[in-house]
């Protein structure tokens, strides 16, 4: 299980769920962001593909705030692809 800053997750569940300054979901540059932060292929993988099963793809490229349930669910989704954050 890696370790990867919480700060980074948030920001990274937080732009998938509620958008970005770009428009739409994109599922690989969301992996490699992942990647970078230091979790494996298939753990990004993993995670976006939960994502996708949980949330409409409109949903997760729309501009509006992540409810705190939504959040919630992408952190139970982090966790089940073993991905563990660790505060810096």
């Amino acid at each position: 299980m890696r370790l990867v800053p919480v700060a980074f997750l948030a920001l990274a569940t937080s732009a998938a769920l509620g958008g970005c300054a770009q428009s739409g979901y994109d599922t690989q540059r969301l992996e490699r962001e992942l990647q970078r932060a230091g979790v494996s292929p298939a753990q990004a993988q993993c995670v976006t593909s939960g994502l996708e099963r949980t949330f409409d793809v409109q949903q997760l490229a729309s501009h509006s705030d992540p409810t705190e349930r939504e959040r919630q669910r992408a952190r139970e989704l982090l966790a089940q692809c073993g991905v563990k954050g660790s505060t810096p």
